[in-house]
């Protein structure tokens, strides 16, 4: 009785379905696209309401997509009818298809046992919904899924005063250490800023793009994430210097969203520089215990080391030394002035004239340099000006013409919705 019972319930189950399809007409279709469309773009709405740096990244696509969605919208109401009413005139017969016959006598089989035992699936499924919203509360989130490129992205942070021979010899030195993983396909460096100028930066920044060979051609019983701690070990022989491990791609993003050349970022805004970096090597300390956070660097903007020669307008007036004398030969001593200029074939160059770098390298010599009085006699420059050495600004970073100064850093191991709140608790 079983048995014959759910074999009428079967064959009722497939007139309904065969008399379903047969009174389709080109009106139904339509309308099922158009429904099919407005729920997509019903299911876009909270990738529109995305703000900060989700709303950066994926609100275009939701836009672009969204865009689609509606043409196609359009379309279906318009010229989909239309087609349809020329296309679907003759009788449509039906065609016997294994596999919608398999899924339909399996759902109706379904169906019918969860029918008779309706305690016991409702009783399952409430069970089910109360451990996955447990599990949820206790699981990390992370805001997007790191895809494996096949190549790293290694940024070396050197103090800022460093010079160019300096940077350049130290990245010619991390190179070969790089180059010497057999993993290592080859890699390019580069120091300073990017070739085409949107990034500023100074000869303290140096880059690795560093192409692997394919997993599945490495010797070694090693993952990428084991790689990038060998090459930490490797590299971090160098005092005083702070790397930060990405992916090419993903560091584009991630700088892209962050503004600094970081994966993420801490913005504390102020007008006083040194203020500012006080504050950010507070934040530093604060979350640099924080179980996850790598790569901790903080982007000072203090750090260049310059020479001020600030002139006493009484000192001069006691000598007699005219402010446009003075500034003209600390210019012309130290930076160099054009006195003339002179042609090489089509070319036009100019001649400047400065001391030899043995009268100016140093805080006495500049003193000695002789400055023009009114009275036509010459008097040593530290007579009339307080030379002193001091370390400057080297970078001021603004957004929305503020000042700002970041603490940058990565976060491995860990995911990043649990770390990001620890950190702000600590800060």
């Amino acid at each position: 009785m079983h048995h014959k019972a759910q074999k009428v319930g079967m064959e009722k189950f497939n007139k309904m379905s065969k008399l379903g399809i047969k009174k389709k007409s080109a009106g139904s279709v339509a309308t099922y696209i158009v429904f099919a469309q407005i729920i997509l773009i019903v299911a876009l709405f909270p990738i529109f309401s995305f703000q900060k740096v989700e709303g950066k990244m994926f609100t275009p696509l939701a836009f672009t997509l969204g865009y689609a969605l509606v043409g196609s919208l359009i379309l279906s109401i318009t010229f989909v009818p239309a087609i349809c009413k020329v296309l679907l005139k003759k009788n449509i017969v039906e065609r016997e298809n294994k596999i919608s016959r398999f899924f339909t006598e399996n759902l109706f089989n379904l169906f019918q046992w969860s029918n008779r035992r309706r305690k016991a699936t409702i009783i399952t499924f409430i069970a089910l919904i109360i451990g996955c919203s447990v599990s949820f509360m206790f699981y990390g989130s992370e805001f997007i899924p790191k895809l494996n490129e096949g190549a790293l992205y290694v940024r070396a942070t050197l103090p800022n005063s460093v010079n160019l021979d300096e940077s350049t010899k130290l990245a010619k030195e991390m190179k070969a250490k790089l180059r010497k993983f057999k993993e290592v396909k080859f890699v390019l460096n580069q120091v300073g800023r990017p070739n085409d100028g949107t990034d500023p930066t100074g000869f303290f920044n140096i880059e690795f793009h560093i192409q692997l060979f394919p997993d599945g051609e490495w010797d070694r019983d090693i993952d990428k994430e084991g790689l990038i701690e060998e090459m930490r070990a490797e590299l971090n022989s160098y005092p005083g210097v702070v790397f930060g491990f990405s992916q090419p791609i993903q560091d584009n993003v991630e700088e892209y969203v962050a503004g600094v050349k970081s994966s993420l970022v801490v913005k504390i805004f102020g007008y006083d520089l040194f203020e500012l970096e006080k504050y950010a090597d507070q934040v530093a300390n604060s979350i640099r215990d924080v179980e996850g956070i790598q790569n901790l660097n903080v982007y000072r903007n203090i750090g260049l080391p310059e020479l001020r020669i600030k002139l006493d307008e009484k000192k001069m007036g006691k000598y007699g030394v005219a402010m446009a004398d003075a500034q003209a030969v600390v210019e012309m001593a130290i930076g160099g002035r054009a006195a003339t200029t002179f042609y090489e074939e089509e070319r036009l160059f100019d001649v400047r004239i400065r001391f030899e770098k043995d009268y100016r390298d140093d805080q006495n010599k500049i003193g000695e340099i002789l400055i023009p009085t009114m009275a036509g006699k010459k008097i040593p420059l530290r007579e009339i000006a307080d030379i002193d050495f001091l370390t400057g600004p080297t970078f001021i970073y603004r957004e929305n013409s503020s000042r700002y100064i970041a603490d940058g850093f990565s976060i491995e191991g860990r995911d990043l919705g649990s770390t990001i709140a620890e950190a702000k608790a600590n800060v």
